[in-house]
């Protein structure tokens, strides 16, 4: 059985209407709900191809934090029966409000993280990797190999085995990435400091009151926000 697209993805998607989501896919160059290539931000100190070159990777998956890592559909299962069960997993589950949001470095690349840790959050992104894992396919031996090879703890060994990729469950860390690796530390300090400033009206509270399916049509193509599911259970605050 084929699906249309060769892996799919639950993030949390910004709104493209709110501050965060316009800054953000501006940043990044492009809508992932419409397909299609946006205008790059003015940002002082930066040309349009400095951009460009920095936002390479993220680029290509959009602006988004990972709730449940792309995977490939398990033998037998279609897309419409993963659009079901992502819908009856969003109407159990409680949005979530997050107080405020921060740029810093996670590492060699730069994302907006929430300021402080939330229990809510964790526990939504675990439950999305848990309850929804029937619907991957087994991660294959090169992707192992490719994951295997940035070095891992033990207990992301077993998060690998376990649910296809390393940083989930008390790995994992919400993050909407806004580069790619950036080797130099003064350059990524640099542009922590500088998107702060220029991004300081998007960085209020946020709530993340639904979760996004996104698809990767063919092997390196760029990704796209198929469809949204709302968080309907009772809500929660971190």
């Amino acid at each position: 059985m084929s699906a249309p697209y060769i892996r799919y993805a639950v993030y949390a998607a910004p709104h493209p209407d709110s501050a965060l989501g316009r800054f953000g896919n501006a940043w990044l160059g492009r809508d992932p709900a419409l397909d299609g290539t946006l205008p790059r931000p003015q940002v002082p100190g930066y040309t349009q191809d400095d951009i460009a070159q920095l936002t390479e990777e993220p680029h290509r998956y959009g602006f988004h934090g990972t709730l449940k890592p792309p995977f490939r559909l398990a033998e037998g299962i279609d897309e419409a029966a993963l659009f079901a069960a992502v819908e009856r997993f969003a109407a159990n589950q409680s949005p979530v409000d997050i107080d405020g949001l921060a740029v810093r470095a996670i590492g060699r690349f730069v994302a907006i993280v929430p300021e402080r840790q939330s229990a809510t959050l964790a526990s939504l992104a675990a439950s999305c990797v848990a309850d929804l894992d029937d619907f991957r396919a087994p991660a294959g031996s090169e992707e192992m190999t490719r994951r295997r090879a940035r070095g891992l703890s033990d207990t992301e060994e077993r998060n690998l085995v376990r649910w296809g990729y390393p940083y989930v469950m008390a790995q994992f860390r919400f993050h909407l990435t806004l580069s790619g690796s950036i080797d130099n530390a003064d350059r990524r300090a640099h542009l922590v400091e500088d998107l702060a400033a220029y991004a300081s009206v998007a960085l209020g509270p946020y709530r993340i009151d639904d979760i996004a399916i996104f698809g990767e049509p063919a092997s390196g193509a760029p990704f796209r926000l198929l469809r949204r599911a709302t968080l309907s259970g009772q809500e929660a605050k971190i």
